[in-house]
């Protein structure tokens, strides 16, 4: 019983860390992602007064749409990727927030059998 009882800790252990290491590469992509973007519109605020095309500068896509009768051909693209990046996001933030509680909950599990098995000692 003992053994069996060490064996599923230890591939508790090792679920723990391997959504440890998942979550930790999640928020490492996310911090990324945010980098590229603040270049971005770093970028694109940048060339808000040089003189460039409205439709040419990268942060005013959407306002030369609305200036020009006309769709640059990325837009459409633009607006999927806008999209799915959304919808990552939020998928992400539900999942940090359900990992988070089922950790937490996981923790208490973990702290309750141990003083179970303290009292019994």
């Amino acid at each position: 019983a003992r053994r069996d009882r060490e064996a599923a800790l230890a591939v508790q252990r090792q679920q723990a860390e391997e959504k440890a290491a998942t979550a930790a590469e999640t928020a490492q992509r996310r911090a990324e992602e945010r980098r590229v973007q603040q270049v971005n519109l770093q970028l694109a605020q940048s060339r808000r007064g040089t003189g460039v095309p409205r439709a040419e500068r990268p942060g005013d896509i959407f306002d030369a749409r609305r200036n020009t009768g006309r769709v640059p051909a990325d837009v459409t693209t633009l607006d999927r990727q806008v999209a799915e990046r959304r919808a990552r996001e939020e998928h992400d933030k539900a999942e940090a927030a359900a990992y988070g509680e089922a950790a937490w909950r996981e923790q208490q599990e973990q702290l309750a059998e141990e003083r179970r098995r303290k009292e019994e000692a």
